[in-house]
């Protein structure tokens, strides 16, 4: 059974990597139908007679738009295997920086996502076969299939209404928050307060499909 784990996690992660490759053939394909293009985009809210189609069309051949859609798609995924994300149209820098710019605060809340997936999901789902049949695993199906069926955004909502709004525990968007006249003690209090609701938000439905 061990020596077959290696061979588990390589199939599945091919497998993950063709479904992304078949979502992201999808996509544009569905942007290649869609009415317009980023030019069209970029120029949004000008007269359609502010620019010649002279220019339009040299837009489009410099941002290889002109280009057949699955040499599109081509170019695109040359251009990012190469660690190369291309560069965003409306504000024209490239689109690498911008992602790694928000990729702070999506860590702050994954990782310890990642680490109640892990701890929980595992755990409770131990606990359950432990206990099979019994009331204890019988409450925790309960609890993981209720996770599983309740959207994220509804959890969010009613933590925010309930633990911010009403109870004031919590702030409710801590970015807007000046941390920097916190100690280290404050900060770590604040960080705490501030991401255990979101964090069980985000894992809930996860954890439920791990223990599941």
């Amino acid at each position: 059974m061990t020596g077959d784990l290696p061979v588990f996690f390589v199939t599945r992660l091919l497998n993950s990597l063709l479904v992304l490759v078949i979502i992201s053939m999808i996509l544009m394909g569905v942007v290649q139908l869609m009415p317009g293009d980023a030019v069209d985009m970029m120029l949004r809210g000008l007269s359609p007679t502010a620019v010649s189609q002279e220019t339009l069309d040299a837009k489009r051949r410099g941002l290889g738009l002109d280009l057949p859609g699955w040499l599109q798609y081509w170019n695109w995924m040359t251009s990012l295997l190469q660690g190369d994300f291309g560069r965003s149209f409306t504000l024209n820098v490239p689109v690498g920086p911008m992602i790694a710019g928000r990729l702070k605060s999506s860590l702050i809340l994954a990782v310890p996502a990642f680490m109640a997936m892990i701890v929980f999901g595992i755990g409770l789902g131990v606990v359950a076969a432990l206990k099979e049949n019994s009331p204890l695993d019988r409450t925790i199906q309960l609890l993981s299939l209720t996770a599983i069926a309740t959207p994220s955004f509804l959890i969010g909502s009613v933590f925010i209404y309930v633990f911010a709004v009403k109870l004031h525990w919590i702030p409710a968007a801590f970015n807007a928050i000046d941390i920097s006249r916190f100690d280290t003690l404050e900060t770590i209090s604040f960080f705490f307060a501030a991401l255990v609701f979101p964090c069980i938000t985000i894992a809930a439905e996860i954890v439920a499909h791990v223990l599941r």
